[in-house]
């Protein structure tokens, strides 16, 4: 492919793709589903007077109650960003979330522990550490605001699938019971939004605007992401068959999507791809497969291997990427691949981050 010109992608079809993907039904049901929400989040106060609430069953309302609030406040940010949906209409979503279990709160008796409701404050440390990664103001793109309404959705969707487990469920009343479960429906529906909206975002970073000449280290370069993306998947995926939890279940998502948006450019000049039909830890590049045996040659790993394979994978991530686009000697020079690449840089910034924190958690 060295020397091939590559004919400029039509700005029609980039249109109508974005069309198709941005539709507005999505939006639609969302508020559909919200004004479903104020009509039967009707609390029973006979109800709750006449039940016992555990202790359990008391944090998992406080604790929602903030985690709703991180939601609020994060994509109350982004909208002053960009001022567009899905944040636009998702936030007053998040809005009637909060004030659902702010009810629960005053009809059962309980403190709130939203005292302060100034964006970004939180009598959670960890919601509140949580707040100032998402919002920082160094992983501003469309790509990273909607990966972080991503992270936000997942979280609320496992605790709530926690507390409403039917085996051991921490929800037993009814109300409760009702209002998380709405919660829940919510979730669902906004993860599918920023979702959708994080694929169309990915057609367009990797599309190509102006005719493109790539050098041969630029193909090196697209060729090796591509198998150290997937060496990301792989071993997450095999430590996630020992702890399906997060930051994993969070993460492995995100090296897909990653994957997927390199395999865009592959696809766009033409290339053939390292990975073809290669299974889950088969690698073409030799020192990736020896990363990948080397990290995953315990049976049994623990929780602390766990996160320090993370903090290794996203560090020689963050160090290729960043010597591919080293603004001094950039291999990365066409349009599209440095779009790609800065969106898997801040990718692997965030995944570092969350590897690091949990890894100092579990250490104190």
């Amino acid at each position: 492919m060295n020397g091939n010109k590559i004919n400029l992608l039509p700005t029609v079809v980039i249109l109508a793709l974005l069309g198709v993907m941005l539709a507005m039904p999505q939006c639609e049901k969302m508020e559909r589903f919200d004004d479903g929400m104020r009509q039967n989040d009707r609390l029973n106060e006979a109800e709750l007077k006449a039940a016992v609430i555990s202790d359990a069953e008391k944090e998992a309302i406080l604790f929602m109650r903030e985690e709703e609030k991180l939601a609020r406040d994060v994509y109350a940010y982004f909208n002053e960003i960009f001022e567009s949906d899905p944040f636009t209409n998702i936030l007053a979503s998040e809005d009637r979330h909060m004030e659902a279990l702010k009810r629960l709160i005053i009809s059962l008796g309980l403190v709130d522990p939203v005292v302060d409701d100034s964006r970004g404050v939180f009598v959670n440390q960890e919601l509140n550490d949580l707040y100032l990664e998402l919002t920082d103001p160094q992983y501003s793109s469309w790509e990273a605001a909607l990966e972080a309404g991503i992270v936000i959705e997942n979280m609320d969707i496992e605790d709530l699938e926690f507390y409403l487990d039917p085996d051991e469920p921490v929800a037993v009343s009814a109300n409760v019971i009702r209002v998380f479960e709405n919660l829940l429906a919510g979730s669902e529906r906004h993860l599918d939004a920023f979702e959708s909206h994080l694929d169309a975002a990915i057609v367009v970073l990797a599309a190509i605007t102006t005719p493109v000449t790539l050098t041969p280290s630029e193909e090196e370069a697209i060729l090796h992401m591509r198998e150290e993306e997937k060496l990301a998947y792989d071993v997450y995926a095999y430590f996630y068959e020992f702890f399906p939890v997060f930051p994993l279940e969070n993460i492995i998502p995100s090296e897909s999507r990653h994957m997927a948006a390199v395999k865009r450019l592959i696809d766009c000049f033409g290339l053939v791809d390292p990975v073809g039909e290669n299974g889950l830890g088969i690698f073409t590049n030799p020192d990736l497969q020896l990363i990948y045996d080397d990290l995953t040659s315990s049976e049994s790993p623990g929780w602390k291997e766990v996160l320090e394979a993370g903090v290794a994978i996203e560090t020689l991530d963050i160090e290729d990427l960043e010597f591919y686009l080293d603004p001094l000697a950039p291999l990365a020079v066409s349009e599209n691949v440095v779009r790609v690449f800065e969106y898997l840089l801040a990718g692997s910034e965030r995944h570092l981050a969350a590897f690091i924190r949990h890894l100092e958690a579990f250490s104190e």
